[in-house]
């Protein structure tokens, strides 16, 4: 049992192999149940040596990564106690057995043969012959990593990710096979793809796989060529016992080519439509159709960027693949929602570097925070104001918001008091960009609405910025905590990440900063790296060598060695930063190693003590 420093409020534990790390998985929610227990039928206090103050756990190939309350316990605390717990192999039951059509031609398919020096033929019979379980979930929502596979699959992951990878590709990296679930970034080999839906929100639960079941894959792609639309009219799953209903089976509807299903919407709305039918509500297929709303406050007319609701987050679903999503900046939403007199937990809106306008039709009081750009109301009689950012704003029905270009920082927020009138998905009103998960994106001539749902306060009348914003050009210093992988780089490379200046480029987005410099970042070592869990700040290190750091819509695990991770408190000032700016990184805690008792720090050479 090893035990590597995240940071200040997360810890991972890197294990033997898969067998045992979902042995201490098992272990440590049996003695939280336990201590839970206890706390409840003994009246006690919780003393710092309990693992109450475990706030989450994401299991992953090797590894654990514990997050923790630090105002509960400390690392090392929690350290000792794990380290003492006797494991328990083997207990790990099967799961349903669920059978996943792909048509096998990824456009890695060529490469992965020619890797494994076999012909694509051979990668897939040996594919489908496969016996798959899942170990767990992570990277995305509905993504379960599968082992199990033949032998012979070992292979690398790409040198450089794609920035995005169709749903439904079925992918192999390392010894772990894979379907997409959503569109997203992803360094995985792609050999083929289903239209098997991997996350359906329509469906309890949304995850078609969970931890144990076991996965077979069929091959469709002679049928597939054979039907013009693609149809696949396979069973999706079955059980051991014959006959048995499954909700996957239920679910066998989404092996229809999606050309299909279109048409039977389109046939059975016509139907309504003609017939006077009604839906399941009880309405009529006029009435199910939406009516614009006649009580909406403002009307977005033009952006740059697309527009997004966002509140806290998804927080603590990681283990479920969930990112935690939420505003960037969470300080400057809640500073939004103090200035109008919300509860902190309102949704904002989110603005990407400026550059929009939006209609009141109604009066509202609204602020903005974050970036520092201009803002200009225009009148219904033509005038014109120019206000700042920080204060509350009285809005006439007819004005117009003119937001600029930020002239320092990046992200701004506006909250609306009464709070907007959205629905949650999963329990966030956050757009969660890696998934494509929560309520969709605004554009220019969608309506936005005010809630006035939850008891208000009395405006602020000013709040200050709680850090400097930084501009396109500027130098930003960003503390960091060195680990979990910081040994798999040179010493070299480690100086090089502390010592350079890395610009941030417009390949960037939520889900994290992609940087560059003249240096590349070169590993000590050259296997590769169980997938592992991450969290919000994490500075992970592709094959290329560039530093990618991770913002809140970041992959739950990932593949690549996190070289260092921000300290948790400049995780709302790194999604200030704009595209080409500069940031350097400034290592306030050194990389530890509990097992080699190892200390490693910029251009230093390491220290190891028996």
């Amino acid at each position: 049992m090893r035990f590597l420093g995240v940071n200040n409020s997360a810890f991972l534990i890197e294990l033997a192999d898969l067998e045992e790390t979902l042995a201490l998985f098992d272990r440590l929610q049996q003695e939280i149940r336990r201590e839970e227990k206890d706390l409840q039928d003994q009246e006690k206090f919780q003393s710092q040596e309990s693992l109450q103050a475990i706030v989450e756990i994401i299991p992953a190939a090797r590894t654990l990564l514990i997050k923790f309350d630090p105002s509960l316990s400390d690392e090392n605390t929690l350290e000792t106690k794990i380290a003492g717990l006797k494991l328990e192999k083997g207990q790990q039951k099967s799961g349903k057995l669920v059978e996943i059509p792909v048509v096998y031609d990824g456009e890695d398919l060529d490469d992965v043969a020619a890797l494994l020096k076999i012909d694509r033929e051979e990668v897939i019979r040996r594919h489908v012959e496969s016996h798959y379980q899942v170990a767990f979930c992570g990277f995305a929502p509905g993504f379960a990593y599968l082992t199990g596979g033949d032998p012979i699959f070992n292979v690398p992951r790409r040198a450089s990710p794609r920035k995005s990878i169709p749903a439904g590709s079925v992918a192999l990296a390392g010894k772990f096979g894979g379907v997409y679930p959503q569109p997203s970034p992803g360094g995985w080999q792609l050999i083929g793809r289903t239209n098997v839906k991997m996350f359906d929100l329509d469906r309890d639960p949304p995850s078609l796989l969970k931890p144990g079941d076991r996965v077979h894959f069929v091959d469709v792609t002679k049928d597939y060529s054979a039907r013009p639309e693609g149809a696949t009219n396979f069973s999706l799953s079955r059980n051991d016992e014959a006959g048995k209903s499954t909700p996957e089976r239920a679910n066998s509807k989404a092996l229809k080519s999606s050309a299909s299903t279109k048409a039977a919407e389109a046939n059975e709305k016509a139907s309504l439509a003609k017939t006077g039918d009604h839906d399941d509500n009880g309405r009529s297929a006029t009435e199910a159709t939406p009516k614009p709303q006649e009580n909406a406050v403002f009307k977005l007319l033009t952006t740059l960027m697309p527009v997004t609701f966002q509140d806290r987050g998804r927080l603590f679903q990681s283990s479920q693949g969930l990112s935690p999503s939420g505003a960037l900046d969470q300080k400057a939403m809640a500073n939004a929602n103090r200035l109008v007199g919300n509860s902190l937990e309102q949704p904002v809106l989110e603005f990407t570097y400026g550059n929009a306008r939006i209609k009141a039709l109604q009066p509202s009081v609204i602020a903005f925070t974050g970036a520092n750009l201009p803002i200009t109301i225009k009148s219904a009689k033509g005038k014109v104001f120019v206000f700042e950012k920080n204060i509350p704003l009285a809005i006439d029905e007819g004005d117009e918001i003119i937001l600029g270009r930020p002239l320092a920082g990046f992200r701004s927020y506006m909250a609306l008091r009464g709070g907007f009138k959205v629905e949650p998905v999963l329990k966030s009103a956050s757009f969660d960009s890696l998934s494509n998960l929560g309520p969709k994106p605004l554009s220019a001539g969608d309506n936005i609405f005010i809630a006035n749902n939850s008891a208000l306060r009395p405006v602020l009348l000013s709040l200050d910025d709680p850090y400097f914003l930084p501009e396109a050009g500027d130098n930003v210093v960003l503390d960091v905590v060195m680990g979990p992988r910081t040994d798999w780089f040179t010493e070299q490379s480690i100086a090089m990440f502390l010592e350079k200046h890395w610009q941030v480029t417009p390949a960037s987005n939520r889900i994290g900063l992609r940087l560059q410099s003249d240096a590349r970042l070169e590993r000590s070592r050259s296997d590769e790296l169980p997938s592992e869990g991450t969290v919000t700040g994490a500075i992970e290190v592709p094959a290329n060598g560039e530093p990618v750091l991770f913002l809140r819509d970041r992959p739950v695990t990932g593949g690549y060695p996190v070289i260092a991770n921000l300290v948790e408190d400049q995780i709302d000032l790194a999604a200030q930063v704009p595209i080409g700016a500069f940031i350097k990184f400034r290592a306030v805690r050194n990389f530890y190693d509990s097992e080699q008792k190892s200390l490693k720090n910029g251009a230093n050479k390491t220290s190891k003590k028996s």
